[in-house]
């Protein structure tokens, strides 16, 4: 049972899907109340740039193997 637990192709393809769902969790939070039609200027063709990024405060966990952070 541990050799199946540890060695299941499974886990990448749910590992897959675990994360792509965070991400879209994630993305949906942060705009959620974003509209794209509010700008930050006095005049309206005045050109702005943003820089969002992300940086993590704790890793519980990194799979070498598999470059995921778990």
């Amino acid at each position: 049972f541990l050799g199946f637990a540890c060695c299941n192709p499974l886990d990448d393809i749910f590992q897959d899907v675990l994360g792509r769902k965070t991400e879209r969790d994630l993305r949906e939070h942060l705009f959620r109340n974003y509209d794209k039609l509010v700008r930050t200027v006095k005049n309206e063709n005045d050109k702005i740039t943003d820089t969002v990024g992300i940086t993590p405060l704790h890793l519980r966990a990194f799979d070498e193997k598999h470059q995921v952070i778990v």
